[in-house]
């Protein structure tokens, strides 16, 4: 039997690329700083209060921050999540952001998606690929390949220069100023009748939604109370080691579904292939309420950092709720996020069994 999860553990191993496990992951609770003499050979992830990017990441680089300022030189995809965030460097490929306000003055060689609050192109920035983004309000003044927008307002500055078309869903024009380069710009309006079915569907799955958000605050709550010290320790667990606990909730995450399939395979042994089947969902669905707590901790450790709490905060409870059920409204983006935050969950999950699992045959041996 040993053997077997042996095999099965190397499987699941070579089943995940090697770059992730070369990966490089920081989390620092004030700032981070990688310094324009400095080169990272990988990908890069980066936790912290806020960062600055000046050196050159020859992999991925993912920020999630506060104030995030990168100057340096991305040689793969740049995904950033802030508050601010101030592009002045070089992306090699795509740029992907989420955050309040975004300004790009740097050089993007592929594609740039964006949700924010306002985003601003300016001059002298370059955009080699296509800008689709969701924004309350978009200024371009720099070169782009060519623009789809959801927006409030737009502007496009007399040194803006679009080699394609400019397509904006909008209820207002587009402020375009004189010597402006575009192919064509075209502003889109949903139709009454379209804006009515649409309104009635969003109720309707808001309904839903809310329903369901209210129904898993009251299930928190009742771990909460029957598990309240355990609940605070793996949640504290679970923002110590976060880089970690992605990893081996990635390990965990494909071992258990490849090891009940060949367990089921194997026929000896379908009991405990099928046991693993029917424990993945609980499993998952446990990772997503460490996510809840821990995204709701950190959020309130952040608000209050000279209180020190024995138990997990209600309030933090219900702020990590909320934001996890916000990121599954941004496309794409969002769900990458959550898949990053469950994923730290279910790496704790795997380190707590495996912490059980120690401790229960060190008191057999005895």
């Amino acid at each position: 039997m040993k053997k077997i999860l042996l095999a099965v553990f190397a499987l699941a191993l070579l089943l995940i690329p090697g770059s992730v496990l070369a990966t490089e992951f920081i989390t620092k609770d004030d700032s981070y700083n990688l310094k324009s003499s400095d080169v990272v050979e990988d990908d890069i992830y980066i936790f912290t209060g806020n960062a600055t990017v000046d050196g050159t990441v020859k992999g991925d680089l993912f920020v999630f921050g506060g104030n995030i300022d990168i100057s340096g030189t991305i040689e793969g995809d740049l995904w950033i999540f802030g508050g601010q965030v101030d592009f002045s460097g070089k992306a090699m490929d795509d740029l992907r952001s989420g955050a309040g306000n975004i300004v790009i003055s740097g050089e993007v060689l592929d594609d740039v998606v964006v949700g924010a609050g306002t985003l601003v192109v300016k001059e002298g920035a370059t955009i080699g690929g296509d800008l689709t983004a969701g924004s309350g309000a978009v200024s371009i003044a720099g070169s782009v390949n060519s623009v789809l927008l959801g927006v409030g307002d737009l502007s496009l500055a007399d040194s803006a220069n679009v080699s394609g078309d400019v397509t904006y869903y909008s209820d207002t024009d587009a402020t375009v100023e004189d010597g402006a380069i575009y192919g064509s710009i075209g502003r889109k309006v949903v139709e009454s009748k379209e804006k009515r079915d649409a309104s009635n569907l969003f109720l309707g799955s808001a309904f839903v939604k809310v329903g369901s958000i209210v129904a898993m605050f009251l299930m928190l709550l009742i771990i909460m109370t029957l598990f309240p010290k355990k609940s605070k320790e793996l949640s504290d667990r679970y923002l110590d080691n976060f880089g970690m606990n992605i990893l081996w909730g990635l390990v965990a995450a494909v071992m258990i579904p490849v090891a009940s399939v060949i367990l089921l395979i194997s026929l000896i042994f379908i009991p405990f292939g099928a046991f693993g089947l029917l424990v993945y969902p609980i499993f998952l669905f446990i990772a997503r309420i460490l996510a809840i707590f821990g995204l709701g901790l950190y959020i309130q450790n952040l608000i209050n950092k000279d209180k020190k709490e024995t138990h997990l905060p209600v309030v933090a409870m219900l702020i990590g709720l909320i934001l996890v059920n916000v990121f599954t409204f941004i496309p794409v983006i969002g769900w990458f996020i959550n898949m990053i935050l469950y994923l730290a969950g279910a790496g704790v999950i795997a380190v707590e069994v495996a912490r059980f699992l120690s401790v229960r045959k060190k008191k057999k041996n005895l």
